[in-house]
């Protein structure tokens, strides 16, 4: 009742709001009667996380070409002409200067966003940018994080709770219960979400009965996200222990710790775990055995997760400059003072961005061949798994499509 009263006492508020203009305030009474004669408009799916009708939102932009009054580019044409790029599409979704974009990720056919503090969800199609969806979800105080998809639905949780979501339509179906507090999302595979508990319970929540399906307890808390393949989970926890998993049962396969606490998500390859501890080291780890196979020494902890392109290691360091070392050993091919973030490789070349700038990178050597001005780029994904089709995402929303 205390949610069908909100939602009835802000229709009020808006019908009173625009009670000057007979046109409009016909258009709220008659939005506030389909909400109270069929109660199929609004899905209220729990206390804590209610999905919110689009229609009360403001209306997202239909075209997928950069509205006038959004500035310029995220990238200048011409700057774009001297990395072999062109612009594919171009959106902008208007993020307020007090707002910002607390994650973008790319889910099958659509980019979703999460626009913190108010939680609205957007769904932009990626072949031509324009806006499927946009929801408010929760309340301001939730904190979702980064959401995920399996077949039609989206999925996303907050510390305790879980949400699933049509992707076509944005609302709101279902909603479950944690079995512990979490601080990150999962690791999916087929019908499991692992996750992480803070109280160092790992725990399998089933995707389609909304229950959990199996534990496994860790002696610390984990605070970063487990990794998976099609069989097993790699999790980690706060006193540098870890352990693979099966992801059918939760019996472990192996396990084996480092010396300080593990804070980023490890990387797995077909072979290997890598592994990113704060004790200074990249541990590769044999997939089938959990021994080591290689080990970096860093200059620092590392707090970030290696990305593996290829045949290549690609590990960043927040103020200390980025590593491409090689996979099977190690080694380290080239190094860079500047702490670029990788977005994607091709046979000759590596795309990398860093705050205000986009870098053509060759991939041998890690010699700079082309570096043009940007604003500010806050998420930046290589999409079809090729490594010149770019989408890059600005803490502003202006979201920029490229391909050769």
């Amino acid at each position: 009742m205390r949610k069908f009263h909100w939602i009835w006492t802000g229709l009020l508020a808006l019908s009173f709001a625009v009670s000057g203009c007979s046109a409009l305030n016909a258009t709220s009474n008659a939005i506030s009667k389909t909400l109270l004669a069929t109660g199929n408009t609004i899905k209220a799916t729990g206390d804590a996380l209610v999905a919110i009708p689009s229609l009360i939102l403001p209306k997202p932009k239909p075209s997928s070409v950069v509205d006038t009054d959004a500035g310029r580019l995220p990238i200048d044409p011409q700057d774009l002409s001297q990395l072999g790029l062109n612009v594919a599409w171009a959106n902008y979704l208007n993020v307020p200067t007090s707002h910002k974009i607390s994650h973008a990720v790319v889910l099958g056919d659509i980019l979703v966003t999460i626009e913190m503090p108010t939680n609205l969800f957007t769904a932009v199609n990626l072949r031509d940018g324009t806006v499927r969806w946009r929801q408010l979800m929760g309340h301001t105080t939730d904190r979702f994080y980064a959401p995920f998809r399996v077949g039609n639905f989206l999925y996303v949780n907050t510390e305790t709770q879980i949400l699933k979501i049509d992707a076509n339509t944005g609302q709101a179906v279902e909603q479950g219960n944690l079995e512990s507090v979490v601080q990150s999302g999962p690791a999916v595979v087929g019908p499991f979400a692992i996750f992480g508990g803070l109280n160092g319970r790992i725990f399998a929540h089933d995707l389609t009965t909304n229950y959990s399906k199996w534990a496994y307890r860790m002696p610390g808390g984990i605070i970063t996200n487990p990794t998976a393949n099609s069989r097993t989970a790699f999790v980690a926890d706060s006193k540098g222990v870890y352990v693979l998993l099966f992801a059918r049962d939760g019996e472990p396969v192996w396990k084996g710790r480092t010396f300080a606490q593990i804070s980023a998500p490890a990387a797995m390859t077909r072979n290997s775990v890598l592994v990113p501890s704060e004790d200074q080291a990249l541990y590769a780890l044999d997939i089938q055995t959990g021994r080591d196979l290689w080990k970096f020494s860093a200059s620092h902890p590392l707090n970030e997760s290696p990305l593996v392109l290829g045949d290549t290691v690609l590990l960043r360091m927040a103020h200390v400059g980025l590593y491409a070392l090689d996979l099977q050993t190690g080694k380290v091919n080239w190094k860079l003072a500047q702490d670029y973030l990788p977005i994607s490789q091709s046979r000759t070349h590596l795309f990398v961005h860093h705050r205000t700038s986009l870098s053509k990178l060759d991939m041998a050597s890690g010699r700079t061949i082309v570096q043009v001005p940007t604003q500010r780029i806050a998420f930046a994904f290589s999409l079809d798994g090729q490594g010149d089709h770019l989408l890059l995402v600005t803490d502003r929303g202006r979201l920029l499509k490229l391909e050769p």
